[in-house]
């Protein structure tokens, strides 16, 4: 459900989160798709205040709705692009490249 894919990206966000770097999600952003929900984030503060030296560079990721895998699809090309590889099964592989939140590993598969 959509909300079973929520709580799965805001668990991605705890495990991401590093340091002094709280991530969230721009919860107005969220993009449904046929195969899942599309997620973009930044620094908490960033979100909250908009001071730009908290901004961070994030690419989008899909939480799959099948399994609840997620993609991640980096910054390198447009959104547009990369959703057309990952529906073509073209998505170029990465060691990082997907998320499994059942046991928290990344996985190029």
């Amino acid at each position: 459900t959509d909300q079973e894919m929520l709580e799965i990206a805001e668990h991605y966000m705890r495990f991401s989160s590093y340091d002094d770097v709280e991530l969230m999600l721009y919860y107005d952003k969220i993009i449904k798709k046929p195969d899942g929900n599309i997620y973009r984030y930044d620094d908490r503060l960033y979100i909250e205040t908009g001071d730009p030296d908290l901004n961070i560079i994030s690419g989008p990721f899909l939480v799959e709705k099948e399994n609840g895998r997620i993609v991640r699809f980096g910054t390198a090309y447009p959104l547009e692009y990369v959703l057309k590889d990952y529906e073509n099964g073209e998505l170029a592989l990465s060691m990082g490249r997907y998320w499994y939140p059942e046991d928290e590993r990344f996985d190029y598969k």
